[in-house]
């Protein structure tokens, strides 16, 4: 008796593991975005020799591996199955897929596989003429680099780390001559230890453009704390220019970047193109939305493999195979279930979404957001606070103002003196407003955005103002300060 109810814990365990697993399979691919998913369908279909793509014609029949039919398995089965183990044990579907027909289209992608940035530079640094030594060290900066391609650690520091790593001491003109490999990599800039110099690499890779760049030139060589200060007038006595062409260098520097590797290091696309996932039309005062692509319909299960797994007339050797193909089945099963799922899911929380910013979608005017937090969804789906992350991470909505970023809809409140909370996008939205109003020989500190804010029924701390202006990259009254 005790030995039986070992065998029911265990088999139970084994039933949680296995649900278990599924459900994080299941939040997995809610996460993917279109392109992802493309690219994981197709590895299924690669796999799983079971699946096949398309839409299913005949009306699909339901099966089940707990229990079996005795029907019996025809001859052209019995052959499928063996030939699926011939050629030396090599499955057929891991050489070739045959499951389309002549007519369709090959499978091409709409865009090519992301890298991060360090994996494109060192892809690029293959192709450069120096030994394997120096790209081994240029290997180890790359993976120094911080998130926005600068190297922040002083050489002399990476000698030391190099050495413990690898057991081996570096000199640290060999870190320079590899770091000096670095910075003639794309994008420009990339491998600079300062502002300074992640600038000057930039007018260092462009053509020649006249005398507006050989003064923007000096200017970061010569004059680089004096611009930082905007000490404009000491500039342009020291190097003898007037209003015109301190203006002309400085129009310069601006086109410039002051962070070669954009998006905070996540991966960058080979190609640019972005899918959206959802679809948002509106018809008057209705809003509709609907999924670009509906993957749970593109495959089904090929029906010969699943009379086959019904069968128990067989062999043993055929008893193997079926349980083989009874796996797959299976597998193939959760796939389209796990799909649809997520499509549900998606469309779901996307609907609460436009109800929420209704306005937003109606305008597409940003200072029509209303504030919205990822608990909001939660709270009015269902769902969890993780699954609504995990569906709006990194997805687009097309819209008819363009393509947005479902993040950007989210937005914390501020609550005004009269108790309305109002989004903080909105209050960024003023402060780009108020500033581009603003006089440019007399720009607004960041107290007297406040005091503006407040005049127009928003009580802002000033620190706020300072968060909120630094992330959307404007600077402060001094550096905002145009040239008389």
């Amino acid at each position: 008796m005790s030995f039986n109810q070992n065998q029911v814990q265990t088999q139970k365990q084994g039933l949680n593991t296995f649900l278990l697993q599924q459900k994080l399979q299941v939040l997995n691919l809610m996460h993917l975005p279109t392109l992802a998913l493309e690219s994981f369908i197709r590895n299924q279909l690669e796999e799983n020799p079971v699946l096949e793509e398309g839409a299913e014609v005949a009306e699909e029949e339901t099966f089940s591996n707990e229990t079996e039919n005795d029907s019996e398995v025809t001859d052209d089965k019995m052959n499928m199955v063996e030939e699926f183990y011939n050629d030396d044990d090599i499955p057929d579907y891991k050489v070739y897929l045959n499951n389309a027909s002549k007519d369709e289209p090959v499978f091409t992608s709409t865009a090519s596989f992301s890298q991060s940035f360090q994996e494109q530079l060192k892809d690029q640094l293959k192709v450069l003429p120096i030994s394997d030594e120096i790209r081994l060290l240029a290997e180890y900066i790359i993976d120094s680099l911080d998130s926005d391609g600068y190297l922040r650690t002083p050489l002399v520091d990476l000698t030391e780390t190099y050495g413990f790593a690898h057991g081996k001491s570096v000199e640290e003109s060999q870190l320079e001559i590899a770091l000096t490999c670095i910075q003639q990599l794309d994008p420009p800039g990339v491998g600079a230890r300062t502002l300074q110099e992640c600038l000057l690499l930039q007018i260092k890779r462009k053509e020649n453009s006249g005398e507006a760049m050989e003064h923007a030139k000096i200017i970061l060589t010569d004059h680089f704390q004096k611009l930082h200060h905007k000490n404009y007038d000491k500039i342009m006595r020291e190097m003898d220019i007037d209003n015109d062409k301190l203006k002309q260098a400085l129009h310069f520097i601006t086109h410039l970047f002051p962070k070669p590797v954009f998006e905070g290091g996540k991966e960058l696309s080979m190609s640019q193109s972005i899918i959206p996932e959802f679809v948002v039309l509106v018809d008057e005062d209705n809003i509709e939305v609907s999924l670009t692509s509906n993957p749970s319909t593109t495959i089904h299960i090929n029906k010969d493999y699943t009379e086959i797994v019904k069968s128990e007339t067989a062999s043993r050797r055929q008893k193997t195979e079926f349980n083989y193909f009874r796996k797959k089945v299976d597998e193939a099963k959760w796939l389209i279930q796990a799909l649809q799922q997520r499509e549900n899911t998606l469309l779901e929380i996307m609907r609460v979404i436009t109800i929420l910013q209704k306005e937003y979608f109606l305008t597409g005017e940003r200072i029509t957001l209303k504030p919205m937090i990822l608990e909001d969804i939660s709270r009015l789906t269902g769902f969890d606070v993780s699954t609504v992350s995990r569906v709006t991470c990194n997805k687009y909505v097309q819209t008819q103002y363009g393509n947005i970023l479902l993040k950007d809809l989210f937005s914390n409140s501020l609550q005004t003196p009269d108790g309305f909370e109002v989004s903080t996008e909105k209050i960024k939205q003023l402060i780009i407003d108020i500033i581009q109003k603003e006089k440019k020989d007399k720009p607004l500190t960041d107290f007297e955005i406040v005091n503006v804010l407040a005049e127009m029924g928003y009580k802002v701390a000033r620190r706020t103002i300072v968060k909120y202006r630094e992330s959307l990259n404007l600077p402060n009254a001094r550096m905002r300060k145009d040239l008389l």
